[in-house]
C-alpha cells in the first residue's frame, strides 16, 4: 500500500473519530431498566426547548428529549449538544445563573457535586437535574426515584469530547 493511500485512510478514521454524535444517538434505550418510551430529536426538540425557555438558547449543536418509564417510574431527559465542552459548561453555568430570576427555579437553585461533577437542581412542581459532561449538556426530570437512584442516572449519562476540544 502506497503511503498516499496510507495518510488518507488515517485521515478519513481521524475524521471519522471526531465527529460528534448527535444527541438522539447519546439517548440511551434504557435507564435503571426504564425503556425509552418516546423520543424527538432534531428541529422537533429544539422547537419544545424553545417554547418552555425564556432567555436566549445558543450555540446548539443537536438537542434530544426522550421519555423512559417503568410501573410508577419515569424520567424525562433532555440531551443539547454544543461545539465543545468549554461552551457547554459555560451555558449550564448561564442557565443556572438565569434561573436565579424566576421564583421557585431560583429559591430552590442548589449546586452540588456527584461523583465529580457539578449538578445543579431545582424544584418546580419535582426536582430538575441538569450538569454538562463533555460538548452535552443533560437535564432530567425523574418522578419517584430516589436520590440514589437520580444519582445512578447522573453518573452514568455521559458525552464525549476530546481535550483539543475545550
Amino acid at each position: 500500500m502506497s503511503m498516499k493511500k496510507l495518510m488518507l485512510i488515517l485521515i478519513a478514521c481521524l475524521i471519522v473519530a471526531c465527529t460528534q454524535q448527535k444527541a438522539s444517538e447519546i439517548a440511551p434505550d434504557e435507564i435503571l431498566g426504564m425503556s425509552k418510551l418516546w423520543e424527538k430529536g432534531g428541529e422537533e426538540a429544539l422547537e419544545s426547548v424553545m417554547k418552555s425557555h425564556i432567555g436566549d438558547i445558543r450555540f446548539v449543536e443537536d438537542v434530544a428529549i426522550a421519555g423512559y418509564g417503568k410501573e410508577k417510574k419515569s424520567v424525562t431527559l433532555w440531551i443539547t449538544t454544543y461545539p465543545n465542552s468549554s461552551t457547554a459548561k459555560i451555558e449550564t453555568e448561564r442557565m443556572a445563573e438565569a434561573m436565579m430570576y424566576f421564583e421557585d427555579w431560583g429559591k430552590y437553585l442548589k449546586k452540588e457535586k456527584v461523583d465529580g461533577t457539578e449538578v445543579y437542581s431545582t424544584l418546580r412542581y419535582a426536582r430538575h437535574y441538569f450538569w454538562s459532561n463533555g460538548y452535552c449538556m443533560f437535564y432530567i426530570i425523574p418522578r419517584n426515584l430516589n436520590e440514589s437512584e437520580v444519582k445512578i442516572i447522573i453518573e452514568s449519562l455521559k458525552c464525549g469530547g476530546f481535550p483539543w476540544q475545550n
